[in-house]
């Protein structure tokens, strides 16, 4: 899972992380670029140019600066491949609010109250050479996060409290408390809602093509093909470039059908276009589920086509499969 502490800084940040990192979690790094003249602190900063920023899949403002990390670190987290965290303290809270719309239950977003006085000792014992206008610059930012939460408050699931009586012992207890609780929870989602990693065995499977902005529909659909005993594969994590393109022709070749996803989205998606036509150079098999009505036409010549919208649609897509790729189900479906 992807846990998201909000609102952490200067020391109380750094042994939040340390106390993740001895519990199995691995810190997402953070690129920053300096906007204009401002102060950069603390060990873990690593500072690039804006086109670096720019390639960044996620990317947020704060202060005189632009903070950026790339979607790889929270496929990996989202996937179970591992447990992330990332720490985040800006009063901009729309990457936050996108993290959460793409992968909802999986992340679980902490939200660090920390009381003024205790805000200014930290900075101040972090970096007692830091100039007053910054450390202004930095109270009134702790303030606005605390606006932010309260004007957000329902997106978050835990709330966390440091200063005054809650020291670092306390605040590792109640890290201790949320980690114990959505480790079960993760059990539970992997058993219910969980899309399982793509089948690599040897035995038939589905070939499933779609645009990656079009994963908040497409991925309730594969975890449904996945309950009813169907083996896919899609493109969770591998990158761009000619081992992308030769991992695509291995799988496509390698395919019993191939399920594409047609939208607006997947229709401008090179990939996607990609992936057609190599099923089409193999002479795959080809169902199309239309997520809209833009991208491939309904009825395009000698392939057949689902509408999202449609009657008993999760029933029509198990019957279309069986009808063409019967083997790739471990257990075959009824008619």
């Amino acid at each position: 899972m992807l846990y998201i502490l909000f609102g952490t800084v200067a020391e109380i940040g750094n042994k939040s992380r340390l106390y993740f990192e001895r519990h199995g979690f691995i810190w997402i790094q953070k690129e920053t670029y300096v906007i204009e003249n401002g102060m950069i602190i603390g060990r873990d900063k690593k500072c690039v140019t804006a086109d670096e920023i720019d390639r960044c899949q996620y990317s947020y403002n704060v202060l005189n600066r632009k903070v950026g990390f790339n979607e790889q670190d929270i496929v990996n987290a989202v996937y179970g491949k591992e447990r992330r965290l990332l720490t985040v303290s800006t009063d901009n809270i729309d990457v936050v609010k996108n993290l959460k719309d793409a992968f909802g239950d999986y992340v679980v977003l902490i939200y660090a109250h920390i009381y003024d006085n205790a805000l200014k000792t930290a900075l101040l014992d972090a970096y007692p050479d830091m100039p007053q206008t910054e450390l202004d610059k930095r109270a009134e930012l702790g303030r606005n996060i605390k606006n932010v939460y309260a004007d957000n408050a329902a997106l978050f699931d835990e709330t966390v409290v440091f200063g005054g009586e809650f020291g670092y012992p306390e605040l590792e207890k109640q890290y201790k408390r949320i980690i114990d609780r959505y480790d079960e929870l993760e059990k539970k989602l992997n058993n219910s809602k969980y899309v399982e990693l793509p089948y690599t065995g040897k035995r038939g499977y589905v070939f499933i093509s779609y645009s990656h902005d079009d994963r908040l529909r497409v991925y309730p659909i594969l975890k449904m093909l996945q309950l009813n005993k169907c083996r896919i594969w899609y493109d969770a994590d591998i990158q761009g470039g000619e081992n992308w393109r030769k991992t695509i022709r291995t799988k496509i070749r390698n395919s019993k059908l191939v399920l594409l996803f047609s939208s607006e989205k997947s229709h401008s998606s090179p990939y996607v276009m990609y992936e057609y036509t190599e099923a089409q150079s193999f002479d795959k098999d080809t169902l199309i589920v239309h997520l809209d009505d833009k991208g491939f036409p309904k009825g395009y010549e000698g392939l057949q086509y689902l509408d999202i919208e449609a009657d008993k649609f999760d029933k029509k897509l198990i019957d279309g499969i069986a009808d063409k790729a019967r083997s790739t189900f471990t257990v075959k479906p009824k008619k």
